[in-house]
């Protein structure tokens, strides 16, 4: 941008009644770490909030937005011995493209770092990502109580276990039919924006419908201290299976089918399992343990036998 172009930027930027998410105003404060922290929650924002970019200046008097000038200078600041404008480079994660521009206006030395949005994922800077709330900058995991590893999958002969820190915020029993709900608004709204999850809560609800499509175990969702586990088997015939397995596939059968407004039958839970028509019996004793169990009951106890339907205990 030319400095004529850049002084126009700053007069609108300055006509803005309050720092915002997307703007920060400094005068003086040059401290390599805080400008990363800055840049992550800036971008970050940005993104959060629809924008292409967002700025820092330097120059600008806190709270009047008057033009004062300032004696930082990104092409001589440094970080240690390196190059302050490298080292932020590498400091963030992703990369971020930002750009540096100093110019005189009104008499004044100037200072702009136009940041871009954030695209792929929420920038970091080193190990943490930063976000603006009105004017301040906070982390985005600061609402997270668990520390420590990140997920962790393990594979085995016949599963898959994904262990993430954190436990889940609802009783695993109800994952499938409960609204989404999340310990980190502000990152979950970011993610969402940026493409990489969705908010509506309907991830478990599709990954339990296509382990059904293809008639394998029931998924198992547990809440060890601290930790949130689920397992995925491998195939397994209904005789194959344990008493907890198919209890657990007739559960998540019938929520399922609750929650896309269907009922379930002797008959859907023997096309989920894979049960012919002839074995419908040992279908009927498997509703029947998990009535017993207190997970599912009869829509209609007043329906026969034949033509029973069945909801989950919530529905």
């Amino acid at each position: 941008m030319t400095d004529a172009q850049l002084s126009a930027l700053l007069i609108d930027l300055l006509a803005i009644p309050k720092e915002s998410e997307w703007v920060e105003f400094k005068h003086n404060n040059a401290a390599p770490e805080q400008i990363a922290e800055y840049l992550s929650a800036l971008s970050n924002s940005a993104a959060l909030h629809g924008r292409d970019s967002a700025y820092v200046v330097w120059g600008i008097e806190d709270g009047t937005h008057r033009v004062v000038g300032t004696t930082f200078n990104p092409r001589r600041a440094k970080k240690g011995n390196e190059e302050l404008e490298n080292w932020l480079m590498r400091s963030l994660h992703p990369q971020v493209d930002f750009k540096l521009h100093q110019w005189d206006h009104q008499g004044h030395r100037v200072v702009l770092c136009e940041i871009p949005r954030a695209s792929h994922a929420p920038v970091r800077c080193g190990s943490e990502a930063f976000i603006r709330v009105g004017s301040l900058k906070k982390k985005l995991n600061q609402d997270f109580s668990v520390t420590g590893a990140g997920p962790m999958v393990q594979m085995f002969d016949e599963r898959m276990e994904i262990t993430n820190p954190g436990e889940p915020l609802v009783d695993t029993l109800r994952f499938i039919d409960t609204p989404p709900r999340s310990r980190n608004e502000a990152l979950a709204a970011l993610m969402r924006r940026m493409g990489i999850c969705e908010e509506g809560g309907s991830g478990i609800d599709k990954a339990v419908e296509s382990i059904e499509a293809f008639q394998l175990p029931a998924p198992d969702v547990t809440a060890p201290p601290g930790n949130t586990t689920a397992t995925l088997f491998g195939p397994k015939t209904l005789t194959d299976m344990n008493a907890e397995e198919r209890i657990r596939a007739c559960y998540q059968h019938c929520c399922l089918m609750f929650v896309t407004g269907r009922r379930m039958t002797n008959s859907s839970l023997r096309e989920r399992l894979g049960v012919e028509k002839k074995n419908h019996s040992a279908v009927s004793r498997l509703i029947r343990d998990t009535v017993n169990r207190s997970q599912i009951r009869p829509f209609d106890p007043e329906t026969g036998k034949r033509y029973m339907q069945y909801v989950p205990f919530w529905g």
